[in-house]
């Protein structure tokens, strides 16, 4: 009986410290494995994060072009004798077209209009249009002065020009062309004025032109296309001081 009293001791008794030792030793190379591996990945996502980071902040911000509409009056359209030279002009931008109000050069084809990346115009179109403009016809050397600053001296008559169009003409994702369009009104500046007007003394003509790209003479298209942009104002500013000179 006390043998097996004994031996039901022995049974019962927990596992002795030896056997958690040996457990111990077999599980800690895999803890220091797995433990290593994480270090590792850790590492390795902090070096990635950081490179990604250096990159963002090392990289080159794209270049940015700027152009405006550089017009300039022929000889003959100098030298033309008017009726306006004892007439001043505030030139006015009234209404903008589709998407126009920005400094963004704008894309069209028959869906879409979209900004081309890297080229911009001086300032907002309608600023740019009535400075280039206000250049153009001063320069003519036709009105007794031309200005588009609003708190400047009265003037006899306003120029309201509306912007049509302003854009690149796509045609199968290509610029193939460009457009100008504007719709011009010459009227007395004054209410006093306009009540002692004459019938003829208000002029409205609407005017467009469309200039294909030419990138000959080994011009780069963002050259191409600010050529043919003034080009297309050179035309238009001089049918518009043709029609006032008429007025």
């Amino acid at each position: 009986m006390v043998f097996l009293s004994m031996r039901n001791e022995l049974i019962q008794q927990p596992p002795s410290s030896s056997g958690v030792r040996a457990a111990s030793l077999v599980q800690a190379p895999r803890l220091a494995r797995q433990r290593s591996v994480r270090a590792v990945l850790t590492t390795l996502g902090l070096t990635l994060g950081l490179s990604a980071c250096t990159n963002l902040l090392n990289a080159e911000p794209p270049v940015i072009r700027r152009y405006t509409l550089l017009a300039t009056p022929t000889a003959e359209a100098s030298q033309a004798g008017g009726s306006m030279a004892d007439t001043s002009i505030m030139v006015h931008v009234g209404s903008v077209g589709l998407s126009l109000n920005t400094d963004r050069i704008l894309a069209r084809d028959e869906l879409t209009i979209a900004p081309i990346s890297d080229l911009r115009w001086v300032e907002a179109a309608p600023a740019m249009l009535e400075k280039s403009l206000t250049d153009f016809l001063q320069q003519s050397g036709q009105f007794r002065y031309v200005t588009h600053h609003r708190g400047g001296p009265k003037t006899d008559r306003i120029l309201t020009v509306d912007l049509r169009d302003l854009y690149v003409i796509s045609e199968n994702k290509q610029a193939k062309a460009v457009k100008l369009g504007l719709a011009a009104r010459l009227s007395p500046a004054s209410v006093e004025r306009k009540a002692r007007a004459a019938p003829g003394d208000e002029m409205s003509v609407v005017l467009f032109e469309r200039v294909d790209i030419d990138r000959s003479g080994g011009k780069s298209i963002d050259e191409a296309i600010a050529q043919a942009f003034s080009t297309a104002a050179q035309r238009v500013f001089s049918k518009l001081l043709t029609a006032m000179q008429a007025e």
